[in-house]
């Protein structure tokens, strides 16, 4: 198909000399593993869900990050120039279960030892097998180990930090959220759960509102307004000024009430729903840049306990990185841990096998290739970039089926 579908395009070139500029080649080659990817249907995946920070992780077999555990004459992995890569994950291989709906179990792999992955400019893939493991140590680093910073991530640790996962099977048909595992923070009543939650996330609202009325009351003041405002900002302008203050004491009050509570004890599922009802009145109005925080922004409230979290380690939150580590993460007052371990163990992306997308920016070529391992955008890890949203490595698929998962591709993917 690619070959006369070039052929036509030439002939259209020699009507249309503009087309001269336009990368043929790399549209019919991303054309192609767009193709290949939707005919894949689905694929066998095992989600990889952190450990809850309040949890033991001592029995713990798998995990992203850290240190590898290995027999002690393990050579830690090269790239080609001689820099070490750097770990990124150790799978214990049998707690891999098969896929329910069809049985399968991970392409190549054997049922049971221990899978490591080291990623650098390239990357390793090793099995040690379950006998080998007997007498395995946690490996030293090498010397010279660069900062992960030197890969492009934004830290200047040498390793990323350790975080050990469950590994879930699932047939995966659209590379997203795993069907089993429903967003835990769609519906507030959902992850608001005591007292002390809801009374911080009630102030946090609050004073979303609170600033969008002095920012509309400065802007009705300017004697400069904004050219772009119009009648449908005027007539916003008016139903905030009218509604908001009142909505505004009855948060206050509920805020209040929730404070005045147990930190500990349930929040009625009615009564929470009951001051949602009354923030909707203020939702979807024109020009409204505080809907998420009525809707309820879990996402904000954490960025909030991170903050308060490094005020009490007496350091500054830096962009990017958490300051939530196994380590500090029981600074959190006991009220909010619930929503940090729902926050943690959510889907973050990370994921064996499956129907991983190819990146829309990235130019690799894929035909022929399955994502063997995909690590997102995730700051518990210190993998976050600014210029991309994950990392995955994508082998052979005839390959990986025979249990070889070397000359491969690491992919970063690019946000454009």
């Amino acid at each position: 198909m690619s070959e006369n579908f070039l052929s036509m395009f030439e002939k259209l070139k020699s009507i249309h000399p503009e087309l001269t500029e336009f990368d043929i080649h790399k549209f019919v080659k991303d054309f192609e593993s767009q193709l290949q990817a939707a005919d894949r249907g689905a694929l066998p995946a095992w989600a990889l869900i952190p450990y809850s920070p309040y949890e033991s992780w001592d029995s713990a077999t798998s995990w992203l990050g850290g240190l590898p555990k290995a027999p002690r004459d393990t050579i830690w992995p090269r790239d080609s120039d001689g820099t070490p890569q750097h770990f990124f994950a150790q799978i214990d291989l049998a707690s891999l279960k098969p896929e329910p709906q069809t049985g399968r179990r991970p392409p190549g792999l054997p049922p049971e030892g221990v899978l490591l992955v080291f990623i650098g400019e390239s990357y390793t893939c090793s099995v040690v097998s379950a006998s080998d493991m007997t007498d395995a140590v946690s490996l030293a680093p090498p010397d010279d180990l660069p900062p992960v910073s030197s890969q492009g991530y934004l830290s200047n640790d040498s390793t990323f930090p350790r975080w050990p996962v469950t590994p879930i099977a699932y047939l995966d048909s659209t590379g997203g959220r795993p069907a089993f595992l429903p967003d835990p923070f769609a519906n507030p009543e959902d992850w608001i759960v005591n007292c002390g939650i809801a009374a911080l996330e009630a102030d946090q609202v609050a004073k979303a509102i609170e600033w969008e009325l002095k920012r509309i009351s400065y802007l009705l003041a300017s004697s400069n307004p904004d050219p772009n405002f119009n009648s449908e900002y005027d007539l916003y302008f008016e139903y905030m000024n009218a509604n908001a203050p009142g909505i505004l004491q009855e948060i206050y009050r509920w805020r209040d009430y929730m404070r005045s509570c147990d930190p500990l004890d349930r929040v009625e599922r009615g009564d929470l729903a009951k001051i949602f009802k009354q923030r909707e009145k203020l939702i979807n109005r024109e020009s409204n840049i505080i809907n998420s925080e009525l809707k309820g922004d879990h996402q904000k409230l954490i960025e909030n306990l991170q903050e308060l979290n490094a005020k009490k380690l007496g350091k500054q939150l830096k962009r990017y990185v958490s300051s939530f580590s196994k380590e500090n993460i029981d600074q959190v007052q006991i009220e909010y841990q619930p929503l940090v371990a729902m926050y943690i163990k959510d889907w973050r992306g990370h994921r064996l096998f499956g129907l991983e997308p190819p990146p829309e920016y990235n130019h690799e070529d894929l035909r022929g290739h399955d994502c063997f391992l995909t690590v997102s955008y995730d700051r518990y890890l210190n993998t976050m970039t600014e210029h991309t949203y994950g990392t995955s490595i994508w082998c052979c698929r005839e390959r990986m089926a025979a249990g070889q998962f070397g000359d491969g591709q690491v992919l970063r993917h690019s946000n454009g």
